[in-house]
């Protein structure tokens, strides 16, 4: 009898013994490994956000995580499906070739290059990848989004002399903090006037900072913003008035004021007579004829 409640006790200390060895087992599955967990799925971006110049090179780089008991079969990038089904490979894709290339910087880090961009490749991009598994698919939401822009120069384009003018080169998104701009007058980069940002300052200006102006970053001084005509304008000069008729006038008489005056204005001499209104008499106001 002793025997038997022996071999009872020895038994039912095997099964509690195997049980908690099954526990601990699943513990370590589902808690340490997270099996089909979603904290063990991921994508990261770097950057996760762009804004780029139009004919510019554009990288972004992606890490992917995954379980550790899984093996990774492709990582590749793609954008916005237009279809269901589809989820292109951009390095694969025909239309980019020689454009996009996709590269493996180190263990899970792939980075794609984007060269030349252009409005058409304002997109969000994601990492896809998988492993050995039959689930085991993954997509990064929400992905690394890419904004394109130009360059365009803004200011008032007739100014006065020893007027202070203020340049801004604006784009449509918002360009790295980093970022450097640079300054040409027709074509010739500024060593003058004061730069700020994404702004230049003239001051006391003179007729020859007349000019087209173009605006740049300094990675990418070939593309510059479309030319924008600053006039700076000069007074008239040597102003004389003529009556007509010379003789004496009575009340009632009709009487012709005629202005005769050289007008510097863009770099070019006008010479002429012209009609004035005789509001504010030599006050710089008259009618020009066409």
């Amino acid at each position: 009898f002793c025997k038997v409640r022996h071999q009872l006790k020895s038994k039912r200390k095997r099964k509690i013994h195997g049980f908690k060895c099954l526990i601990i087992f699943l513990i370590s599955v589902f808690c340490v490994s997270g099996v089909d967990g979603q904290q063990d799925w991921g994508v990261n971006y770097s950057p996760s956000y762009v804004c780029a110049l139009k004919g510019s090179t554009v990288q972004l780089s992606c890490t992917v995580k995954y379980p550790h008991y899984h093996q990774l079969k492709t990582v590749f990038w793609t954008k916005p499906a237009v279809a269901v089904t589809e989820t292109p490979n951009l390095c694969l894709d025909p239309e980019n070739r020689g454009r996009v290339q996709c590269v493996s910087e180190y263990k899970d880090t792939y980075r794609i290059t984007l060269t030349n961009v252009t409005e058409a490749d304002k997109h969000i991009y994601y990492c896809r990848f998988t492993t050995n598994t039959e689930d085991g698919k993954w997509t990064g939401i929400p992905g690394a989004q890419l904004d394109v822009t130009d360059l365009q120069v803004e200011t008032q384009q007739s100014v006065k002399v020893r007027d202070s003018v203020t340049l801004t080169c604006k784009s449509s998104c918002s360009l790295p903090q980093q970022t450097t701009f640079i300054w040409f007058r027709n074509r010739q980069r500024l060593t003058t006037g004061i730069i700020t940002e994404n702004q230049l300052q003239l001051q006391s200006v003179s007729r020859h900072d007349s000019g087209n102006y173009q605006c740049a970053v300094s990675e990418y001084q070939h593309l510059k913003s479309p030319p924008v005509y600053l006039q700076v304008g000069y007074p008239p000069k040597s102003v004389s008035v003529s009556i007509s008729p010379s003789a004496e006038i009575v009340e009632g008489d009709s009487v012709t004021l005629s202005c005769s005056m050289e007008l510097i204005f863009m770099n070019i001499l006008f010479q002429g007579f012209r009609e004035l209104l005789c509001t504010q008499l030599l006050g710089l106001w008259w009618d020009v004829e066409d």
